[in-house]
């Protein structure tokens, strides 16, 4: 706590006391306090350090543009190695007094020749020196061997005065040198406060600076502290509002009516001199945002991004004399840069009776290495609407188009984030908030399976499995009927769109259950009979009559010897007739081309049950993992851990396995977007299993496919295993099995266990009823037991509270 107090009166005396811009930097055109120190070389002689440049100037040798402002008649710094190894020099900044917690300092860097070299930011305080980056010279040079890079360094908090300083230190390389310009600071020193009250278009900070209101919950703090972006609005926008792409799509898609899609991607795009070097969300290489590679496809191809559908905006926004007029406003921040970008396009398309495009926003050819903001008030729209996201490749491939932080805001939704009476009849409903779903998502909403029938008793079970569906997809109505048709188990079965083959159940009764679930086994490879077993969960739930509660039932890895034709090549490999001696001969290693490929198992699918939430989103309950794929053959004791895992400790690494390109397939997750056929996908993306790898498929026709479930398929080494995390792949190696996925139970549940590695075959649900407790929640309340001796909370819906006397739910004051 005293620190916190610390930080704030520090703050609060920097914003007092120094009149700093929030933006503070140099692009060398004028002097600005930046300084070169002495250098030496190796040898201790002295050498010429950073030296301000003309573009220009220097003839071949030099850069013909500069990076900031980008004209061909503009300065930068410049520092020369010319064969001279161990050349150490400093670009040093001026002393600052501090700075704030969203300081984050970037740069233009170009460096040719330094094949060993490096340059360090070091962060330099009266008592301290710590590196806080340092950027090698060949990682620069092949991303950007002709061209301006981009660089962000994160400062933060600092509180005591500080200076920064650029260390270059050199190699061994020819005619190696290090440009730098356009150095700023961003954010770094506090805005002074205002005194007064902020406008009805303006949201107050703690600071008691005033902001557009456009700029709260919209991914990027505004606000000293950040607070814009931690309001309960910000949590209330419905699914596919608010995305940074760290995550997923956060329900964008790709068209199926371009030529090509755009691509979710971290650090520097593949082709040089085009592309951001980092996501706008992080600054940094480990966050994502989308992009599209121009590489591979001809002139005038266009990629379509497709957001969720929304409901239209409410009638307050459009009006002039609202304190919410232009308040619903599309949010994002875009990158274009090469000397040949295309187009950026951005509409609103309506779905009436007929289609309706609005135009939002158009950007042609820049050529820009930074990140732009865009905020465009949304015309007025009358019918469910959906953004699309159109990027043309230019005229060549140097020209990649990346956008991040796409959002819109709260009030495009009835929701309003200043406090603001919104003023309107009150017989008049409240503006909707709902939308329609992505992927098909919807067709879960609609499922309706059967009403149980009969009394239910203590330890009446309920039990369901793969209804006989085998391999990477899952069952239908058919198959299920056909299988529950003497048991209790009544379901509806997902029969379109890629949630297809997904099973839906109805609570029967109020009361507790318990749930038994079983992720399924990989697949046996060539000569590794055994099999990777896949993981039991259990847990005890609270339930209420008439929820639908959803699952997705795990199915096996394919072996890859039990369905070839006898008389085909892979028919003689299943055999037996390649010996031992020659199997590392005749099968690709690590990648490297040889005859044959193939003969590891598929990863086996994740069993998973989860609800819907108020948005429809899924929220998951149970996830008991798939184990992982056997390799071509046994022969190493130090594999990858082949079996299903249990509980994931990070609640936010729920994504796919790490996949090797080229090699047998990833497990999927819950939530994360798939990028290689050969992986599983997760089970937003609708849980079908990978295909075996490319080399498989195209030497022998061998497809041994992952389990439905997220299993990935096979190569030499096996496919990983589906789960709330999915197994990585491993390196593709004839020895190498498959990695079981991670299990998951939700903090509902009580009295919770599981035992990892256990299950050999297909995954299996049992759900149990054990008894009906007396619950006395108010009507609309749902009770949750919190503890095996039946003791229980009452929970009301998202949007309202219990009232103090327990009777009733009352709407949020």
């Amino acid at each position: 706590m005293k620190a916190a107090v610390g930080a704030a009166a520090f703050l609060a005396a920097l914003s007092c006391c120094l009149s700093f811009v929030s933006g503070f930097g140099c692009d060398f055109e004028e002097d600005c306090k930046w300084t070169s120190s002495e250098v030496t070389d190796a040898s201790g002689q002295r050498v010429s350090g950073f030296e301000r440049v003309q573009v220009g100037s220097l003839g071949k040798k030099g850069l013909n543009h500069d990076f900031l402002p980008g004209t061909r008649k503009g300065h930068y710094l410049l520092l020369s190695i010319d064969e001279k190894p161990g050349v150490r020099a400093q670009l040093q900044s001026p002393w600052y007094g501090g700075s704030g917690p969203q300081c984050k300092m970037t740069f233009g860097l170009h460096m040719i020749g330094m094949r060993v070299g490096s340059l360090k930011i070091l962060l330099v305080t009266q008592n301290v020196t710590r590196v806080i980056k340092t950027i090698d010279g060949d990682q620069s040079e092949s991303h950007l061997p002709s061209g301006w890079q981009q660089m962000t360094v994160t400062l933060g908090l600092i509180m005591e005065p500080y200076h920064i300083v650029l260390e270059a230190l050199s190699g061994d390389g020819n005619d190696a040198s290090i440009a730098i310009d356009g150095i700023q600071l961003n954010r770094c020193f506090p805005d002074l406060s205002r005194n007064g009250t902020c406008s009805d278009a303006e949201f107050q900070c703690a600071n008691q600076l005033c902001i557009p209101r456009w700029q709260t919950c919209d991914t990027q703090a505004d606000c000293l502290y950040g607070e814009d972006e931690n309001l309960e609005a910000c949590r209330q926008v419905p699914y596919g509002t608010r995305c940074t792409f760290d995550q997923g799509f956060c329900g964008w898609t790709n068209s199926a009516d371009d030529e090509f899609d755009w691509t979710r991607h971290r650090g520097s795009t593949p082709t040089g001199s085009t592309g951001p070097t980092a996501d706008h969300t992080t600054g940094t290489e480990s966050g994502y945002y989308l992009f599209i590679e121009t590489n591979n496809v001809p002139f005038g191809s266009a990629a379509v991004l497709e957001s969720v559908i929304f409901n239209a905006p409410p009638d307050y926004t459009y009006d002039k004399h609202s304190p919410l007029y232009q308040s619903c406003q599309l949010r994002f921040f875009y990158h274009m840069f090469g000397q040949h970008t295309g187009s950026l396009v951005i509409v609103a398309q309506e779905r009436g009776l007929a289609l309706t495009m609005h135009d939002l926003y158009r950007s042609y050819g820049k050529n820009e290495p930074y990140w732009n903001r865009i905020s465009i008030p949304m015309p007025r729209i009358t019918e469910k609407y959906m953004i699309k996201i159109k990027a043309t490749r230019g005229v060549r491939f140097r020209g990649d188009i990346a956008i991040d932080d796409v959002s819109l805001s709260p009030e495009c939704f009835g929701i309003d984030t200043v406090g603001h009476r919104i003023e309107r009849n009150e017989s008049e409903p409240l503006p909707s908030i709902t939308v329609d779903l992505p992927g098909n998502i919807k067709h879960l909403a609609s499922a309706q399976p059967p009403a149980q029938t009969g009394k239910l008793n203590a330890s009446t079970t309920f039990e369901f499995s793969t209804c006989g569906a085998a391999g990477a997809a899952g069952p239908t109505q058919n198959h299920c009927d056909t299988a529950y048709k003497h048991t209790l188990s009544k379901v509806f079965v997902i029969g379109t769109g890629i949630y297809k083959g997904m099973q839906s159940w109805k609570v029967p009764a109020t009361g507790n259950y318990s749930i038994v679930a079983r992720g399924a086994s990989g697949g046996a490879g060539v000569k590794n009979p055994d099999t990777g077993k896949g993981a039991v969960v259990y847990g005890r739930f609270s339930f209420t009559q008439g929820e639908n509660i959803y699952m997705l039932v795990g199915q096996e890895g394919q072996s890859a010897c039990t369905a070839m034709d006898i008389d085909s090549l892979i028919g003689s490999i299943c055999k037996g007739e390649i010996p031992d001696s020659l199997d590392r001969m005749k099968f690709i290693t690590n990648n490297n081309a040889s005859n044959y490929a193939g003969g590891g198992g598929g990863g086996g699918g994740a069993t998973y049950l989860f609800k819907l939430d108020q948005d429809m989103n899924p929220v998951p309950l149970i996830v008991a993992a798939g184990g992982g794929g056997l390799s071509y053959r046994t022969g190493r004791s130090d594999n990858n851990p082949l079996n299903g895992r249990g509980f994931i400790s990070s609640s936010t690494d729920i994504g796919n396995g790490f996949m090797m390109p080229g090699g047998s397939g990833a497990g999927g997750g819950w939530d994360d977007i798939t990028n290689y056929t050969a992986s599983g996908r997760s089970l937003i993306e609708g849980g079908q299993g990978g295909v075996s790898c490319a080399l498989a498929a195209q030497k022998l026709q061998w497809n041994t496919r992952g389990g439905y479930g997220g299993g990935g398929g096979a190569c030499m080494a096996g496919g990983s295993g589906g789960g709330y995390r999915g197994g990585n792949s491993p390196l593709n190696d004839i020895e190498n099995n498959g990695e079981g996925g991670w299990s998951y139970i939700s903090t509902e549940a009580v009295d919770t266990n599981g035992a990892y590695g256990f299950n050999q075959g297909a995954g299996g649900v049992e759900i149990t009823y054990l008894s009906l407790f007396d619950c006395q929640c108010p009507k609309g309340a749902r009770c949750v037991v919190k503890d095996t001796k039946m003791k229980y909370e009452c929970h009301c819906p998202f949007d309202q509270l219990l009232s103090p006397d327990g009777k009733m739910c009352i709407g949020q004051l």
